[in-house]
């Protein structure tokens, strides 16, 4: 169980990690009035889709809730609509909905400190 919960914050950490590099680029991309480049964009999407699986995998072994085999393009397509859904079927409706509302804060917060750090120092 301990390996099980240590890789479970390994796995948390890795998400609010690239969530928090990614929406901080594009906020400072943002503040400048400057479009990502492609590449950045696929970066991205690759990034946020594979740790989002990874977590899936590592949380789906100690709830025991379901098993995606493709953790691809149903993964990536989809964590939008599944990641709440799987929340608040695991942990409870008010538990589900408040780590998929800390979620979206922690997304739109790291992107507005990109883009007012960004503006402070230029």
């Amino acid at each position: 169980m301990v390996g099980l919960l240590s890789r479970f914050r390994f796995a948390s950490v890795m998400v609010l990690g690239s969530v928090l590099i990614t929406q901080a680029g594009r906020g400072v991309f943002a503040a400048k009035h400057v479009e990502l480049p492609g590449p950045t964009l696929a970066v991205e999407y690759v990034l946020i889709a594979s740790v989002i699986g990874y977590w899936f995998e590592v949380d789906n072994r100690g709830t025991r809730f379901m098993h995606v085999w493709d953790q691809g393009w149903f993964v990536c397509m989809g964590f939008p609509f599944l990641l709440p859904y799987y929340l608040i079927k695991t942990r409870g409706w008010r538990r589900g909905a408040s780590a998929t509302f800390a979620f979206l804060v922690f997304y739109i917060v790291a992107f507005l400190v990109g883009s007012v750090l960004t503006k402070i120092v230029d």
